[in-house]
């Protein structure tokens, strides 16, 4: 069974939750609380909300980042020519017809003879004027030949 207490305390519980009800205004719709602090307009004159543009903005970085590749491919291309050209000399020195053991540091001379026949020597050109002289080059010590 309810006890009166029991039912006073409803009682009192329903008038307080009606008083607390009343005693709060009624907002207007258009109402933001903490305003000042958002990062969008919050009011009806506020100036209009656009977002950023992000297709300007990734046009633009688009642009350089291919700049950017493009340079650096262009860059690779012209070193990649450069080793295949010291490859290729390299070889070229290497078939040559020589008599000796190339020693590092030491600067020999390419000659080609009349039967389109290339080889080494370490006569300079100025001392000797029989053959078609080619260049000069020097041995380096990890086994790479450098024009000189």
């Amino acid at each position: 069974m309810i006890s009166f207490i029991n039912i006073i305390n409803i009682i009192n519980i329903i008038v307080w939750n009606r008083y607390n009800c009343m005693e709060q205004k009624k907002r207007p719709d258009s109402f933001v609380e903490n305003r000042m602090s958002k990062t969008y307009p919050t009011e009806i004159g506020a100036p209009k909300f656009e977002p950023d543009n992000i297709s300007l903005f990734k046009i633009e970085k688009t642009t350089k980042i291919k700049k950017y590749y493009s340079s650096k491919f262009d860059e690779m291309t012209k070193e990649y020519q450069k080793l295949m050209s010291e490859i290729k000399m390299n070889e070229r020195l290497y078939m040559a017809t020589h008599n000796f053991t190339p020693i590092s540091g030491e600067i020999y001379h390419l000659y080609k003879k009349e039967s389109n026949e290339e080889f080494l020597s370490l006569i300079s050109p100025e001392q000797w004027k029989k053959f078609d002289f080619i260049g000069s080059f020097k041995f380096l010590s990890d086994g790479r030949w450098e024009v000189v």
